[in-house]
């Protein structure tokens, strides 16, 4: 009698074993609406009583939207057979233990990648790491900084106009050097003291001769 019972169960049994396994990823094909991969799945017994090792072959990946990735062949992943169906297979997790930064603080997230590129959402503020690699923003109208304070610690090159609303303050290195023309409209020039617009000239002599330097 029990004999005939464990009859009628393996196949369930089987199929729910099937129904979630782990596997490694051979092969990504992401070039369709959804992307597909290849998968080395974990083996599992077989109706003959032996441990068959399969291939998820074109696995749907599925993601939350507006997330997407192409993990490298290695990466691991969490497979769910719909109905116990192996064929029917969807990855719903993957992970690379090779890249995957560790030691972070409880609450805390990144994006990365296999470089060292990160978008780091630590306790104490974002950080975004380029592994020496370019940063570009690209396609936008504008772009606001609402920051009370921006510090950049390089060189600076703007190839447009700059509009300064809250006055401008220059100190150290080599001063500053104007390519051009400088024009002041309601204001004044001052230079150690001495004004532009209201400075008066020593040495003053009428004919040809030329006047002494500038006075405040």
């Amino acid at each position: 009698m029990l004999h005939a019972i464990n009859r009628v169960l393996d196949p369930i049994r089987r199929q729910i074993r099937a129904s979630i396994a782990r596997g490694v990823i051979s092969l990504v094909d992401d070039a369709g609406g959804l992307q597909v991969v290849q998968v080395q799945l974990m083996a599992m017994p077989q109706a003959d009583g032996s441990m068959g090792a399969e291939v998820g072959d074109r696995l749907e990946v599925m993601r939350q939207f507006g997330f997407t990735s192409v993990p490298f062949p290695g990466a691991e992943v969490t497979v769910v057979s719909v109905g116990g169906v192996r064929a029917h297979g969807l990855v719903v997790a993957t992970d690379d233990r090779r890249y995957r930064p560790k030691d972070l603080a409880a609450g805390e997230s990144q994006m990365y990648d296999d470089q060292g590129q990160m978008i780091y959402l630590s306790r104490t503020g974002i950080v975004i790491k380029g592994a020496g690699l370019p940063l570009t923003i690209t396609d936008t109208p504008s772009i606001t900084l609402d920051s009370p304070q921006t510090t950049c610690t390089g060189a600076l090159t703007v190839e447009k106009l700059i509009t300064g609303e809250g006055g401008l303050s220059l100190s150290g290195g080599a001063g500053a050097a104007v390519d051009g023309n400088v024009s002041v409209s309601g204001g004044n020039v001052s230079a150690d003291g001495i004004d532009l617009k209201t400075h008066v000239h020593t040495g003053v002599a009428g004919g040809s001769g030329t006047s002494g330097g500038p006075q405040g």
